[in-house]
């Protein structure tokens, strides 16, 4: 986890977490299964550890390529994912 990000007055935070899952030769709805799990139990960590939280954005990454954001606020209780248009096994 790198680019952590965390305000407190508006309750919110912004984290850069470098994937683990997504392994080479996987197909595209198994990296978009691995990501959203990914992401989901990192913010249910994050949350159980700071449940003041009111929003987490959960940016997914590959060295600097982008894999996902994922996303938990007060309109989106559960957690809503948003793959990258280009998303390819590494």
């Amino acid at each position: 986890m790198h680019n952590v990000t965390v305000d407190e007055k508006t309750t919110t935070a912004d984290l850069v977490v470098e994937d683990v899952l997504v392994k080479k030769g996987q197909s595209r709805a198994e990296m978009e299964k691995n990501l959203i799990s990914e992401g989901s139990l990192a913010i249910q960590l994050l949350r159980g550890q700071m449940p003041t939280l009111q929003a987490v954005t959960l940016h997914l990454v590959r060295g600097d390529k982008p894999l996902a954001t994922v996303r938990v606020d007060a309109k989106h209780p559960a957690p809503v994912t948003e793959f990258a248009p280009d998303l390819k096994a590494p």
